[in-house]
Order: C-alpha cells, then sequence, then structure tokens
C-alpha cells in the first residue's frame, strides 16, 4: 500500500477529490471551498503526483484498489467522487471496484477521441524513428515532463477508454465540460451524455482547467446534484 498524502476538511458524506495529470490535491481546493460546508472533503495527492509515491500500478483498476485500500486503512468511506481530467477515469474504476453513489466527471476523457489525420501521421512518424533508432522526442507535455518510473504507466491510462464499459454506469453522474478545452473534445462529453440515462451535463466557459474560474457555480451545481442523491432522486 502506497504512502498517500491527503488532507480532510467538512462534514457531512465524504467526498473524494481526484486530480488531474500532473497534478495534486492543492488544484482541487478551491471547490473544497465552495463545498466542505455540507460534505466532509478528502483530498489526495494520487501515487506519484504532489507527496505521493508511486505504488507502481500496471493499470488504472489496480490504481483505484491501492488507493480505495488506503482509504479504508484510515478509515474512510466514500460516498461520492468529483474527478478532474485523468482524476475522472480512476473515479470511474473505483465506482466499478467499490461503489459509490454519484461521481462528478470534470474534462474527463473517458472515451475514445476521434483522431485526425495529424495525429494518425506523427504515430507513424514516431514508429519509424523509434525502429531507425533516432531521435523520438515526441509526444504531449504530459508525457515529457512525467518521471521515467511513470511513463509506462501514463501510456496505459491514454489508451484506455470506456466506450463499452460506461453503459455500466448506472448511478447518476454530473458531467462538468467546456467547448473551448483543447485536452478533451467536447464531443467526448456529448457521447457521454447520451450513453446514460442518469447523466446531467453541465457545459462551462474556459480550457481544461476551468472548473476553477467557474469554482463558486461549479460548486453549487454540484452540492445540489449530490443532495439529490442523498434524497434518492434521480436526472432521468
Amino acid at each position: 500500500m502506497p504512502n498517500l498524502d491527503f488532507f480532510i476538511e467538512g462534514n457531512g458524506p465524504v467526498v473524494l477529490f481526484l486530480h488531474g495529470w500532473g497534478q495534486n490535491k492543492e488544484m482541487m481546493y478551491p471547490l473544497i471551498k465552495v463545498l466542505r460546508n455540507k460534505y466532509t472533503c478528502v483530498a489526495i495527492d494520487m501515487p506519484g503526483f504532489g507527496n505521493s509515491e508511486f505504488n507502481h500500478s500496471k493499470d488504472i483498476s489496480e490504481y483505484a484498489r491501492s488507493i480505495h485500500d488506503f482509504l479504508i486503512n484510515k478509515n474512510i468511506k466514500v460516498s461520492y467522487i468529483i474527478g478532474h481530467s485523468f482524476g475522472g477515469k480512476v473515479a470511474l474504476e473505483y465506482h466499478l471496484l467499490f461503489g459509490v453513489k454519484s461521481i462528478a466527471f470534470i474534462a474527463s476523457p473517458l472515451l475514445k477521441p476521434k483522431r485526425s489525420l495529424k495525429c494518425y501521421f506523427s504515430i507513424l512518424l514516431y514508429k519509424i524513428k523509434k525502429r531507425l533508432k533516432l531521435n523520438t522526442n515526441m509526444g504531449s507535455e504530459d508525457y515529457k515532463n512525467t518521471s521515467s518510473e511513470m511513463k509506462g504507466f501514463f501510456i496505459k491510462v491514454v489508451n484506455t477508454h470506456y466506450n463499452k464499459i460506461i453503459k455500466r454506469l448506472r448511478i447518476p453522474v454530473l458531467l462538468v465540460y467546456s467547448k473551448e478545452d483543447e485536452k478533451v473534445s467536447f464531443a467526448n462529453a456529448k457521447k457521454i451524455n447520451k450513453k446514460l440515462l442518469r447523466s446531467k451535463l453541465r457545459v462551462i466557459n474556459g480550457d481544461h482547467f476551468a472548473y476553477l474560474s467557474n469554482r463558486e457555480i461549479i460548486g453549487i451545481e454540484i452540492n445540489d446534484f449530490f443532495k439529490e442523491r442523498e434524497k434518492r432522486v434521480y436526472y432521468l
């Protein structure tokens, strides 16, 4: 079990906050300040980020299990999850393994994106350079900034999609996405919303981290959405 750094604030049902790739628990604090009066907010540095050590997970499922085991060891039972970007994938795996009442996905790339011709060309060029043993200094900034011990896991994360599994999601989910997000296509959010009966799509303005500048309104939206779940009222 990895040694994870975390903090807890507030009172009420437990909400687990999962940050995006390359981020840390402090990135979720603006939302926590809005929700801590109604919920027990638990924010962690996920394995390999912030002050937490990497646990050498082979896939996201194993990664989510290690987080759950850590929280159970601390006597923390999660009711809700708010996951930003990569954190949304971890949230989905967490629910599939252990079950939660509801999830708020913020800019999470859950479905396989439609690749452009430019993307296919870049992949082909990378494979050619690798075979010729040339410099393959390609890839996203996230990949380049990832430690060598986590690069394999990063590739696994990027290539994990839930196009088939997403239909197994029976709990109410809130989708918070931006049309201007350059990292996660808004079409991804619309497809998820169409596939799920108990989902609500909330459109915000801004980039991949738009939830920070929209924290007040998003915090209220999440509060109301989770509150409905406490009453067992669903968005149909």
